[in-house]
């Protein structure tokens, strides 16, 4: 389908597919009951606030979203290109902001582009929410006020970034940044977070570069921050001598980090060096992540000086927040996910690649360490992440097959084959998982025993075959179908072991992930 719908809101591109495209009519569509949605809800003219990250199409779609929401009689605040952490942080701030439209679709290409609705306390829509709106768009029912009615408009850009700024700016250990003077290089992928994050690091005393800052409407780079995608960072870094390197996705609520030796470091280590200073600042005793997050959570945990609990919850922002609510904010030390997504329950409760880089240059400047040095420090997990292009429907036969296994209560047998080929096979109720190395390839089998519906290969980057033959020569394995199939390497004590892996489909994109971590001294 061109048009996908899920936790992290409403994603699709103008390609025509089997299903429909992101087209104005849509849009108009969505957003009309949304604005329907908040009318009746409120018995009001509620406010909205709505902000778009810096793609080409998101200016067409800004003025859909502020006609939607008008003609249903919601008066609206602009933020102009701004980041969704900024947007969240204002709807939850901003008590007479009853709505909030962020017009985004993140990491994924710039052919791409989506909605995300927010509650009123600035959290992402819930499923249950979008379903209600399916039944107002599909009946045609919406709120339409009198032509003479049509409420008024308000630019508020840069109010959103004094406050956001400003709150984190009173939560950082500015001092000690400001003693340090760092020099910092951050990469906004054309998009909304460079103002942002250099105003941040500018008022806490760093010395700063921006690149890929201006908002062109097309991306420099691939806009997620993996390694790969960060080589003009990089050489930047290099260049400049500069201490740390920051990048940013297109919507802002995602840091990966590069180091001062010009290292990429990896997007799981942020939450984990995120984690290590927060640790020593709060006096909560939770952290709660998903499950695809690296196990040096877990590592840091039973390191600290106290009994920390750790939460895992299925991947995306608004699985991690139910966590974040369900055991008390104001326990949870952070939250997040090792996408670079991160949480800090005391400034923002959401995914904020800002603050999180505020809690780096933090860590940085108290520890008085080079980022390099901070990160050898780190528990040393090695992680893999690798991706099946796929059909909605082969997503769909995997999506299918963990709700069955789900819901039969029973765990999947475990078996594992060793050799040249290293292979785990699960099975339950005659279907069967397979996950088969050959070398660098790695082959996923999903199916009944007796004929495969799904059969997908791909090329397995580092350390995947070595997490792999980690995993066959172990013992005993523990399942979990918290999201998708995750296998975990058991010791004889029954305690996690030393590797996992992890095989779900997407939320936003028409692919089935595999994540693996190996812990690198055991």
């Amino acid at each position: 389908m061109t048009i996908k719908l899920g936790i992290a809101g409403l994603r699709g591109t103008t390609k025509a597919g089997s299903g429909e495209i992101l087209g104005p009519d849509v849009v108009l569509d969505w957003v009309r009951a949304y604005g329907t949605y908040l009318v009746r809800e409120t018995q009001t003219a509620p406010v909205v606030a709505i902000a778009r990250d810096g793609r080409r199409s998101s200016p067409l779609l800004n003025r859909l979203v502020m006609a939607g929401l008008l003609s249903a009689g919601c008066p609206v605040i602009d933020l102009g290109v701004a980041p969704t952490p900024t947007l969240q942080f204002l709807v939850r701030a901003d008590r007479s902001l009853q709505g909030g439209v962020m017009i985004t679709a993140s990491h994924n290409p710039a052919q791409w582009n989506g909605l995300k609705f927010l509650t009123p306390d600035g959290f992402l829509f819930p499923m249950s929410g979008w379903n209600t709106l399916r039944e107002i768009r599909e009946k045609g029912d919406f709120a339409q006020v009198d032509l003479r009615q049509i409420p008024w408009t308000q630019d508020a850009s840069k109010d959103a970034l004094d406050a956001h700024v400003t709150m984190i700016g009173h939560w950082i250990d500015a001092e000690a940044i400001r003693s340090a003077e760092p020099r910092v290089i951050i990469d906004a992928c054309n998009s909304t977070a460079g103002q942002f994050a250099s105003e941040l690091a500018s008022r806490s005393g760093c010395r700063v570069i921006v690149i890929h800052g201006e908002v062109t409407g097309d991306f420099s780079r691939p806009p997620e921050p993996l390694p790969q995608n960060l080589v003009s960072l990089s050489h930047m870094v290099q260049r400049a001598e500069a201490d740390v390197g920051f990048a940013f996705d297109p919507d802002g609520d995602r840091l990966a980090l590069v180091d001062e030796q010009s290292h990429p470091i990896g997007e799981e280590r942020t939450i984990a060096l995120c984690a290590r200073y927060l640790l020593r600042r709060s006096e909560g005793d939770t952290i709660v992540t998903n499950v695809s997050t690296t196990h040096a959570i877990e590592d840091l945990a039973n390191d600290a000086d106290r009994p920390v609990q750790v939460i895992r919850t299925p991947v995306g922002e608004a699985f991690v927040v139910s966590g974040v609510l369900q055991a008390g904010p104001e326990r949870v030390i952070v939250a997040g996910e090792g996408s670079g997504g991160v949480i800090i329950p005391s400034v923002n409760l959401a995914r904020d690649g800002i603050a999180a880089m505020g809690a780096i240059l933090s860590l940085m400047a108290t520890e008085k360490k080079p980022l390099s040095q901070l990160v050898a420090e780190l528990p040393q997990w090695q992680m893999g992440k690798a991706r099946w292009d796929c059909s909605d429907s082969q997503a769909q036969a995997l999506r299918a097959l963990t709700a069955r296994w789900k819901q039969s209560g029973a765990s999947p047998l475990v078996q594992s084959e060793t050799g040249e080929n290293p292979a785990l096979t699960l099975s339950s109720q005659g279907e069967t998982l397979r996950l088969q190395g050959d070398g660098s390839k790695c082959t996923l089998t999903v199916g009944e025993q007796s004929a495969d519906e799904l059969l997908l290969s791909m090329t397995m980057p580092a350390p995947l075959p070595h997490v792999l033959q980690r995993m066959v020569v172990a013992r005993a394995w523990n399942v979990y179908l918290v999201d998708g199939i995750k296998i975990v390497a058991q010791d004889e004590d029954g305690s996690p072991g030393d590797a996992w892996v992890h095989v779900r489909p997407s939320n936003t994109e028409p692919i089935i992930r595999l994540f693996g971590e190996v812990r690198e001294n055991a």
